[in-house]
Formats: C-alpha cells, structure tokens, sequence
C-alpha cells in the first residue's frame, strides 16, 4: 500500500487520494465585513451550524439541491 500523502494528484478543484475518493476544496469569499460583523454577532450554537454548513459546501463535490433551496430560503 502506498503513502497516501504520496499519491495525490493535485488539480485546482480536487484532490484525488489513493482509494479514488475525491474530496473538493472551494474557497468561499466574503465581501465588506458583512458576514463577518452578522456571524460574530450570533450565538455559539447557532455559528456551528453556519460552519457545518459552509463546510459542506466547501468540501462536497456535489451538494443537494434541496439543501441549497433551504439555504436561499426557498
């Protein structure tokens, strides 16, 4: 078996491991210090939610479209 740090093939979206699993890597950019202002602002509970979520989108390759129309609000 080889040393998974070894067999990964870098792209600019995924990363390839060893056992064919690919794992996405996006960036999620905030503008203004808007969001940054509103998540400081919420209570504990409620930012581990928001980061659960932001890490499905970040690390997901595919993300459930029920999922997102409940993100937008419908």
């Amino acid at each position: 078996m080889h040393d998974i740090e070894t067999c990964r093939i870098f792209t600019p979206d995924l990363k390839f491991l060893a056992l064919g699993v690919a794992t996405m890597n996006r960036k999620i950019l905030t503008f203004g210090g808007f969001f940054e202002s509103f998540y400081n602002a919420l209570e504990g509970r409620v930012q581990r939610k928001i980061d659960y979520a932001l890490e499905l989108l970040k690390t997901e390759e595919r993300v459930s479209v029920k999922f997102v129309k409940h993100l937008r609000g419908g």
